[in-house]
């Protein structure tokens, strides 16, 4: 593999991780802003949820650090970490967005005040 192949396919990891990082802030953003006002427990959900990704990729990045010198067999075994990590963070990742979408989905809508139309 020629330089610019390597420096090309390494501009488009770095484009992909940071597009990673911008859905995690975004869910986080979302369940702590968006969703908890309507239902407090699918805010902390999507919040959770969007921590545990970021959590993954500050992992991803210590682990592909420690890989960047290191023998054929010692890379190895950081590949294996790394997929370990990322296959976890990734189910509570989309297990949490699952999740708190079912539980803002059974949000009953809160009637404020009174009014003639109160019951």
């Amino acid at each position: 593999m020629d330089p610019a192949e390597r420096g090309f396919l390494s501009v488009i990891g770095g484009l992909a991780t940071g597009v990673h990082v911008l859905v995690a802030i975004a869910v986080l953003v979302l369940g702590l802003v968006v969703v908890r006002p309507v239902n407090q427990n699918a805010g902390f959900v999507f919040a959770g949820a969007g921590g545990v990704r970021l959590v993954g990729l500050v992992l991803d990045f210590i682990v592909d650090a420690l890989m960047a010198n290191a023998g054929f067999d010692a890379i190895m075994m950081w590949n294996a970490l790394n997929s370990v990590i990322s296959i976890g963070t990734s189910v509570v990742f989309f297990g949490g967005i699952a999740f708190g979408a079912y539980t803002l989905a059974e949000t009953r809508p809160q009637q404020k005040g009174g009014g003639a139309w109160a019951g």
